[in-house]
């Protein structure tokens, strides 16, 4: 199923041009959902490259879809929390290339710092893009900014309160919170 509707894609992909040329935005906009959901299958499989590929085809198009920024920033933040995803998915070729000229965890921080530029640009192409705020909590976590990863957290809650992951998001906010108080005391302790 997976592969007819790859193949289906491409098929769309080379005829996309003489759509652009007419009024017709009603393909233009299925495409779009097409690609989106691609892009989020292929980031569960680990397939990031394959994923950006789609992203970049939604962003020509529609430039300020907040999906697709919002899922071009999962792409670079988990890049940077392991760049084995990344690795894995490139041949030993391609993944010299990209190392090549950078200095020990410079390319993290260059994805680090694209991830959040992907998901402000989500945020600000549609502030009720409650996914946006979520990726953005995920990231500032990893970088341990945690009253921005509680900021953005509450933000997810209060737009997308029947989320599916609530819990989750509740169980992540109270970890925060305990982390904070550890931190507290941890900095107290040092005085």
């Amino acid at each position: 199923l997976l592969e007819a509707l790859n193949t289906m894609i491409a098929k769309m992909d080379a005829t996309s041009e003489s759509y652009k040329n007419t009024d017709d935005n009603e393909f233009l906009n299925n495409m779009a959902k097409i690609k989106l959901y691609n892009a989020a299958l292929n980031i569960k499989w680990d397939r990031l490259e394959h994923a950006t590929d789609n992203i970049q085809w939604v962003l020509e198009n529609f430039p300020n879809n907040p999906q697709a920024h919002y899922l071009s920033g999962e792409i670079y933040r988990l890049k940077a929390e392991d760049k084995n995803r990344l690795k894995n998915e490139l041949n030993n070729k391609s993944w010299a290339e990209l190392n090549k000229g950078h200095k020990k965890n410079e390319l993290e921080e260059i994805w680090l710092k694209k991830s959040a530029e992907e998901y402000n640009s989500a945020i600000n192409c549609g502030a009720k893009f409650a996914d946006s705020y979520k990726g953005l909590a995920h990231l500032l976590y990893y970088k341990n900014d945690l009253d921005g990863a509680l900021i953005n957290l509450n933000k997810y809650l209060e737009i997308a309160p029947n989320a599916p992951d609530t819990r989750y998001i509740k169980n992540l906010i109270e970890r925060i919170n305990k982390g904070k108080i550890k931190q507290n005391l941890q900095a107290k302790e040092e005085k």
